[in-house]
């Protein structure tokens, strides 16, 4: 569930931002697509951190920490900001 609230949160902040790029008539495809490059990192980095929690009880990684929530709970912060910073 996590998984999927960091990921809407992602879609909403592009969203928002192509709608705030369309409004203020500065709409780039190389700004997008730079954007959407950042978006698939971010979806990769919560990949990641859900496998390396799946991973722990195989693997001795030297700590045993919630690395998923950890990042999901970034990007969303972070998503959550850049969608207030797109509606304003």
């Amino acid at each position: 569930m996590t998984f999927l609230f960091a990921v809407v949160f992602i879609v909403i902040d592009f969203a928002t931002g192509m709608i705030r790029a369309f409004r203020q008539k500065v709409f780039d495809s190389s700004i997008m697509r730079e954007g959407l490059l950042n978006k698939l990192g971010e979806f990769c980095a919560l990949i990641l951190g859900f496998f390396t929690d799946k991973s722990m009880p195989y693997l001795d990684l030297g700590f045993d920490i919630p690395v998923f929530m950890a990042i999901a709970s970034y990007i969303s912060l972070m998503e959550i900001f850049s969608t207030i910073e797109n509606l304003g």
